[in-house]
């Protein structure tokens, strides 16, 4: 109940209304009864968040499983990605914009997930490069989520349209081709 009152708050409010008193009321409950089952905001919104990137997840899982080549696998998680921002901005920016704490417990749910993603994103990063280096994959796999992310960020603020006209789907996709391109040219020996 928690957390679908703090996720209604969120869709409703923005991160600005959601606080602990703002959570028991939409629930009908007093802050001491939220208090017995987390021990503060940021466990109340780690547990939210680790939800929003669980639902982010499986819906990743569904558009790769559907996908028929590791390019088209690579693009579906980032238009996954992109799709669950545009869908919802508020529990999207909570998850990606609220710092972490310092709370192991409170960040393993989200961290547990995120490093799936990146996981799968360096698998297929090495299925279309041929490059085989597990540690430069992962790095690889956080920059591409960086670029995708900031394009999602840009795009969300508006600020993508003023850089270039084409929707964000569009420059994630030139971004994806790019990257792999500048990793398979990287594996090609130096006087090809």
């Amino acid at each position: 109940m928690a957390l679908d009152a703090a996720r209604r708050i969120l869709r409703q409010q923005g991160y600005a209304g959601l606080t602990t008193r703002a959570v028991a009321r939409e629930m009908g409950y007093t802050v001491g009864t939220l208090y017995h089952l987390f021990h503060n905001l940021d466990h109340l919104i780690s547990e939210v968040n680790a939800q929003t990137v669980r639902e982010m997840r499986q819906l990743m899982r569904q558009k790769i499983d559907a996908a028929d080549s590791p390019g088209a696998r690579l693009r579906a998680i980032a238009h996954t990605y992109l799709d669950y921002a545009f869908a919802h901005p508020n529990l999207w920016r909570l998850a990606v914009e609220h710092p972490m704490g310092d709370v192991e417990d409170y960040r393993a749910p989200v961290l547990d997930q995120t490093r799936a993603v990146f996981a799968e994103a360096a698998q297929l990063l090495g299925e279309l490069t041929g490059l085989d280096d597990q540690e430069k994959l992962q790095r690889s796999a956080a920059a591409l989520w960086s670029a995708v992310h900031g394009s999602c960020h840009l795009a969300l603020t508006g600020k993508l349209a003023q850089a270039a006209p084409e929707p964000a789907y569009h420059i994630v996709d030139q971004t994806i081709d790019t990257f792999v391109a500048g990793l398979r040219q990287a594996q090609q020996p130096a006087d090809q």
